[in-house]
C-alpha cells in the first residue's frame, strides 16, 4: 500500500470541502513524450508526463509512452478531480495535484529560471547544491544520497566535495554510472539513505509507493530528506507538515527543459 498517496488523498478531501466545486472540475488531459539530454552531464531523460488541468493544473511522470490518455479522457474530462478513481499510479497523482494546486499556499522562496535549456540545467543544480548544503550544514556531515539520479545535482555536489551516493532502477545507469559516481540498484535505497545524512529524493518516489520506503529508512538514519518535485509539485506542504521531509523543491510545469520561463518554489519545514 502506498501509504504516503493515501494520506494525499485524504488530506486533499478535508481541504478542499469548503471550496468551489468549480475549480476541480477536469478540463484536460495530456501526455508528453521526451527524449531530451539537456547537457554534457546529464542523463538521457526518457520519460512522459502527464498533465491533468482543472483550472490549474499538475503534473506526474510516467515510463516513456505508457500512461494511454485517450483511454481515460473521455471518462475524466468534465468530472471533479477529486471523485475520479484511477488505477493508474501517475495519473492519480496528476490529478491529484491539479486538486492541490487549488489550495493555493506560498513558498519561502521562489526562482525564476530564464534563458537556454543547458544554462536553466545548471542553475537548477546549483539551487538544489544549496539547499543540500545548508541541511548538510546542519548535520556537520558529508554524506549525500542522491535518489533518482539527475546528473546535474551529482555533478553540482561532486564540485562541493560532499561523498555522494546514486540509486536508480535505469540498467543503463547502474552499468555505467554517471560522472563518475557509481549508480546502484533501487532496491538498495533503503540502506543507503538510512546511511546518508542528507538524502535527495525524487518526487517519482511517490509512484511506485518507494517514498515510504524512504520515509522509514530517514526515520531510523536520523536523515534530513530533500524531494525535488515535478511530479507532485503541490504536495510540498504536506511532505512538509505530515510527513517530515525537511525542504521540498518544487518545479510545476512549464518545468526548465521547455523554453521561457521556469519556477522553482522551495519551501523548508522548519518555517510551518
Amino acid at each position: 500500500m502506498n501509504r504516503v498517496l493515501q494520506k494525499l488523498r485524504e488530506v486533499a478531501m478535508r481541504r478542499t470541502a469548503c471550496l468551489d466545486d468549480e475549480e476541480f472540475l477536469l478540463r484536460g488531459l495530456w501526455r508528453v513524450d521526451h527524449r531530451c539530454r539537456p547537457n554534457r552531464e546529464e542523463r538521457l531523460l526518457n520519460f512522459s508526463f502527464v498533465m491533468a488541468q482543472t483550472e490549474h493544473q499538475g503534473c506526474s511522470y510516467a515510463d516513456f509512452g505508457s500512461v494511454d490518455i485517450a483511454r481515460y479522457a473521455d471518462e475524466f474530462i468534465g468530472k471533479d478531480a477529486r471523485f475520479i478513481e484511477c488505477t493508474d499510479p501517475s495519473m492519480e497523482i496528476a490529478l491529484l495535484d491539479t486538486v492541490y494546486a487549488g489550495i493555493k499556499e506560498p513558498v519561502d522562496v521562489v526562482h525564476d529560471l530564464q534563458g537556454r535549456l543547458s544554462a536553466k540545467a545548471v542553475r537548477r543544480a546549483e539551487l538544489v547544491g544549496d539547499e543540500v548544503m545548508a541541511l548538510l550544514e546542519e548535520t556537520s556531515g558529508r554524506r549525500v544520497a542522491n535518489v533518482g539520479v539527475i546528473g546535474n545535482y551529482v555533478a553540482e555536489l561532486q564540485r562541493r566535495g560532499v561523498e555522494i551516493v546514486a540509486t536508480d532502477y535505469d540498467p543503463i545507469l547502474i552499468q555505467d554510472g554517471i560522472n563518475g559516481v557509481p549508480v546502484l540498484h533501487g532496491d538498495q535505497t533503503p540502506a543507503i539513505v538510512e546511511a546518508a545524512d542528507v538524502a535527495l529524493v525524487c518526487g517519482e518516489t511517490l509512484i511506485n509507493g518507494s517514498l515510504d520506503d524512504v520515509l522509514d529508512a530517514a526515520r531510523r538514519g536520523g536523515t534530513r530528506l530533500i524531494v525535488y518535485a515535478v511530479t507532485g509539485a503541490h504536495f510540498a506542504h504536506e511532505y512538509c507538515r505530515i510527513f517530515g521531509i525537511d525542504t521540498v523543491i518544487a518545479e510545476p510545469q512549464p518545468q526548465y527543459l521547455f523554453q521561457g520561463t521556469t519556477r522553482l518554489g522551495i519551501l523548508h519545514a522548519k518555517t510551518l
